[in-house]
């Protein structure tokens, strides 16, 4: 598997029990028996490729995570303040090659705050919001699970570890409503 310094993004299927973890090199890896983040994940499913949109590039990414009730696809965020979405992945999510080339939407930034510190991107389907997470222990949320997203309102999280340095990616369970912070040194 790619170096963990190459991981752009984590996001989990809960309706499917899938997850997939994507690198900068355009593959991705999966697990299809995530009940819950509260145990082992291991992203060894064979790698699969992902594509991006004409233009945008991997390393443009800063967050993505999936819409799991009735569209089933997932969504990737870029530093130019657009996001990209796969058609719907159907019941075996990330156990294919993905193309994030559905219809380009936006998303705005709330006033002060940086793409280049964004930590993590999650969708809450069962109370239609998104959420983007920052290095600088805040979260903000927009209150649609659909773009386009205004993230306005600004709230704080902590974490145990104390520090958001090492984290590369953060994914929500919308089975139990667990937020979970992947970090380098393969924990969550």
């Amino acid at each position: 598997m790619p170096n963990s310094s190459d991981v752009r993004c984590i996001a989990i299927d809960n309706g499917d029990n899938r997850a997939a973890i994507f690198f900068r090199n355009g593959s991705h890896y999966g697990d299809a028996s995530v009940t819950t983040t509260n145990a082992q994940i291991d992203f060894t499913d064979p790698a699969r490729v992902y594509t991006l949109p004409s233009g945008m590039s991997y390393d443009d990414i800063v967050g993505c995570s999936m819409d799991d009730d009735a569209n089933d696809n997932a969504t990737i965020l870029l530093r130019n303040g657009t996001a990209a979405s796969t058609a719907d992945l159907g019941v075996t999510s990330f156990d294919q090659d993905l193309a994030f080339s559905q219809t380009t939407s936006t998303y705005t930034l709330p006033s002060g705050f940086n793409h280049s510190d964004i930590i993590g991107f999650v969708l809450d389907t069962t109370n239609s919001d998104a959420v983007l997470f920052f290095k600088n222990l805040s979260y903000a949320r927009a209150d649609s699970e659909t773009a386009p997203w205004n993230f306005a309102s600004v709230l704080t999280f902590t974490i145990s570890s104390g520090g958001t340095k090492d984290v590369v990616g953060v994914a929500f369970d919308n089975g139990v409503d667990t937020v979970s912070m992947f970090f380098r040194n393969s924990t969550h």
